[in-house]
């Protein structure tokens, strides 16, 4: 899974999450009914496993599988004797011919 194919879950899951954490708002707008009561104990409650939440989604958002079987960025061999830059796996300078 891409980290273009994680985004929307993650952000759409962290503005669900903020949605409903803050749905006290939400219930003050329905006036009324016995949401308001019940926002504000869901506030109380969750509180801390929103915030846990997110935070997991952005972990794993920093989390890339893909960053593990990248191949590390190694410095290009160059000759001794002309400082042309070598082939990755020669023993010999293309251009000299010295051995490397």
């Amino acid at each position: 899974m891409t980290i273009r194919m994680r985004s929307p879950v993650a952000v759409l899951s962290a503005a669900a999450i903020l949605l409903f954490t803050n749905s006290p708002a939400l219930g003050l707008w329905v006036e009324g009914s016995s949401m308001i009561e019940w926002t504000w104990s869901l506030r109380t409650e969750h509180i801390t496993g929103a915030a846990i939440a997110v935070i997991a989604l952005l972990l794993i958002l920093l989390h890339s599988p893909a960053l593990r079987n990248a191949p590390r960025l190694q410095r290009a061999r160059r000759c001794p004797v002309c400082d042309e830059e070598l082939r990755p796996k020669g023993r010999y300078c293309p251009t000299c011919g010295s051995r490397v």
